[in-house]
């Protein structure tokens, strides 16, 4: 009992993350609650509880009172519960610090028990269970334990290959031997030999100890928070384990459907293509071994996946790869994906041949995308019935892992492509233009997921305090919407506008799950992925692929797919780069016209012509909105002069005071066509090669001796004109006033 509290508190661990708290007073247990290892809100909310039960407290509590002189009689003058004693309620905060020494004391007991437990184990095992099989004999397979981000994974491999896994905490005897049973029933594992279960179990215990040894590792070493010790890690050897491409070797992990113990559970094999030719399938590891020394580290570590994963990569191919069998043409493999887009989405006409390549640059760059450090989205626009869902159906089957949505949560979304990656497809994306906080959350996952190294962030709760955690959604993201997309999100998407194929069209009723050859489409895919590994590396660096017209955001978003395409053409696939940069350039300036909103571009009319005709010298914001709304009055209604204002400061046009008016007579024919050129517009200047000769604007009631227009003389300098004692006709003269 502590002195701070009148009853004791014993925890005990009942599971991986839990805990059995047990109040006692005087030898009895008077209330007991479950608490989730290291839950400081609920632990908050038992010690209120408990502070406020009179069973626990008695009503008064033993906690230092002083007393003027000691006048209770006793002799360190502390009130007691005796006769005499101030009643006063114990601290919650007291009863939360009890029970968290309580929780830590439980921790530390059950690790050591498990060590204990498993040392008894193996005594008893040593010896023979009784079935006349040596629990010393060696097994046919090996047990191995794989530290997850969620607890220890114990895998039986034969060979080079992982047969099943089970997941549970290190020194639990019964799921130990429950495992045990499990594999002694896998005939795979034993291959025609007699099952051993002492044996299995011997090898369980020591993959535990390695398991809780290397657990004590990290911990010793996350304990040195100030002063960490080792060798900085170079973040080019640190490579997701769903897809990656170095110079030494080439990844791909699969999910992969076993039957272990009689039912079915997932497992991660990870095919490796090494530069000097080499084919390989292991299981996935916290890292790989270089052929010339130092470790590829793998991160982060996924969950176990589900048995009903698709593994995108047919087992028939990926056993013909190990076995030697020749990589597919590249070319021939395009063309395959060009067709079946062709067959069953209608495009424009002008423009089907290079919208078609570059959806199939665009699949094939899901399987080699980790070689850039950008990747284009893709923005797939249309009207209803235009064939957009369609679209995403093809996508689906084409790209690496793909991931369809239309309803998933943010919180869903970041996890999942964290933990697993793949190809987003998100239909109907019209929610990101609204204000609710969940679409300012997939937003933010968009935005962040366009370039490496620029993770999306949340606050999670771990004990009592929230912490920021980082999640990486780097990768390729398809959106469709009638509407467009925000845009900041819009600028980094290649845009895609669908046709809606003519009432004879036979392309909709197609079935495209009664299609055969998608599977040997994405084989080949995955194969071409892994052969050419270094040659992703080197087209990272083709620039001279992009056309004059591209430059900034757009060369970024084109330069993967028109090194792709120069590439392909280079190896046979003749005039698919000229094409493709046709097509880059008229889809950039389709997004560049459409970056202008519409009522923009009619106040840049309208001042444009203002500025032509010299009358700019008094035309204020609020002019230019009465124009505007002789255009076009719906649109304008709700406009404001500083509206006016702020939209075309924008794009650098800005009043100046003149006479008490702000109006935009410093704003030149140059400026205008500065503007016209960047956003690609035709605001109606005269032709360069044509002299601008400014007109200088009628001056209301003014007129010199001559009967001559002064120069630019605003009808409210009059007064100052005179007062100077000059000619009210040129005493004043002041360009752009």
């Amino acid at each position: 009992m502590s002195a701070a509290i009148p009853f004791t508190i014993e925890a005990r661990v009942t599971g991986r993350d839990s805990l059995l708290l047990i109040a006692s007073r005087d030898g009895k247990a008077l209330a007991t609650e479950r608490c989730g290892i290291g839950d400081g809100e609920k632990r908050l909310r038992i010690a209120k509880r408990w502070a406020d039960d009179a069973r626990l407290t008695g009503g008064h509590v033993a906690t230092p009172t002083p007393q003027a002189d000691g006048g209770d009689g006793t002799a360190d003058g502390l009130a007691t519960n005796g006769v005499g004693a101030e009643p006063c309620g114990i601290s919650a905060d007291a009863v939360a610090v009890e029970l968290q020494q309580a929780e830590i004391a439980a921790i530390e007991a059950h690790a050591a028990a498990s060590r204990d437990a498993l040392d008894d184990d193996a005594t008893r095992t040593d010896e023979s269970d009784g079935s006349g099989v040596d629990s010393t004999a060696e097994l046919p397979f090996t047990v191995t334990p794989r530290l997850g981000e969620r607890g220890v994974v114990f895998n039986a491999s034969v060979g080079d290959d992982d047969v099943t896994s089970e997941k549970y905490t290190p020194g639990d005897g019964k799921r130990r031997r429950e495992v045990a049973e499990l594999w002694c029933g896998d005939d795979r594992l034993w291959n025609g030999a007699t099952p051993n279960h002492a044996g299995v179990v011997a090898a369980l215990e020591a993959a535990e100890r390695d398991a809780l040894a290397r657990l004590d590792a990290l911990e010793s070493e996350s304990s040195v928070v100030d002063a960490p010790s080792g060798t900085e890690l170079d973040l080019s050897r640190i490579v997701r384990p769903e897809l990656f491409h170095t110079a030494a070797v080439s990844g791909v992990c699969i999910p992969i459907a076993m039957l272990a113990g009689g039912r079915p559970r997932g497992t991660w094999g990870l095919y490796l293509r090494w530069a000097d030719g080499r084919r390989e399938r292991r299981s996935l590891e916290s890292h790989i071994e270089l052929a010339g020394g130092g470790r590829l580290w793998i991160h982060p570590q996924p969950d176990e996946p589900l048995p009903t994963a698709l593994p995108g990569w047919s087992l028939a191919s990926r056993a013909a790869w190990l076995n030697g069998a020749a990589a597919p043409d590249p070319v021939a493999a395009f063309k395959a994906v060009c067709r079946r887009i062709a067959f069953y989405i209608d495009f424009p006409q002008a423009t089907a041949a290079g919208t078609a390549a570059t959806l199939a640059l665009w699949a094939l760059l899901s399987y080699v995308y980790p070689a850039w450090s950008a990747v284009p989205y893709l923005s797939v626009g249309g009207p209803t019935s235009s064939g957009k869902t369609t679209l995403f159906g093809v996508l689906a089957r084409m790209v690496l892992r793909p991931l369809a949505a239309s309803c998933m949560t943010a919180a869903a979304l970041f996890r999942t492509l964290h933990d697993q990656g793949g190809v987003l497809l998100l239909d109907e994306a019209e929610r990101l233009r609204e204000g609710a906080p969940e679409a300012g959350e997939l937003r933010a996952i968009l935005l962040s997921g366009y370039k490496r190294g620029s993770p999306a962030y949340r606050l999670e709760k771990i004990g009592e305090r929230f912490r920021r955690i980082a999640f990486d959604v780097f990768g390729p993201k398809a959106l469709a919407a009638i509407a467009s997309l925000p845009v900041q999100l819009a600028n980094r998407c290649i845009r895609l506008s669908m046709f809606r194929a003519v009432p004879d069209s036979p392309k909709p009723r197609r079935r495209i799950d009664a299609d055969g050859e998608w599977g040997a489409m994405r084989d080949d895919l995955h194969t071409l992925a892994l052969e050419y590994g270094p040659t992703w590396l080197e087209l990272v660096g083709r620039d001279d692929v992009c056309p004059s017209g591209l430059s900034g955001r757009e060369f970024e978003l084109w330069q993967p797919l028109l090194a792709l395409a120069a590439w392909l053409t280079e190896r046979g696939a003749d005039g698919l780069l000229p094409l493709v940069q046709q097509y880059a350039i008229h889809a950039s300036e389709s997004a560049r016209d459409d970056a202008t909103p519409e009522l923009d571009e009619i106040l840049l009319r309208l001042l444009a012509g203002a500025v032509v005709s010299g009358e700019h010298h008094r035309i204020a914001p609020g002019e230019l909105l009465r124009r505007a709304r002789a255009v076009n009055g719906p649109a304008f209604e709700k406009w404001s002069s500083k509206g006016v204002a702020t939209t075309l400061n924008r794009y650098g046009l800005t009043t100046h005071k003149t006479g008490g008016v702000r109006v935009y007579g410093r704003v030149t024919v140059d400026a205008i066509r500065r503007v016209e050129r960047a956003y690609a517009m035709d605001l109606g200047l005269p032709p360069v090669d044509v002299p601008h000769v400014p007109q200088r604007p009628p001056v209301i009631g003014l007129q010199d001796e001559n009967g001559g227009i002064p120069g630019y003389v605003a009808a409210g300098d009059v007064p100052l004109n005179r007062a100077l004692g000059g000619s009210e006709t040129a005493s004043r003269v002041r360009e752009g006033t």
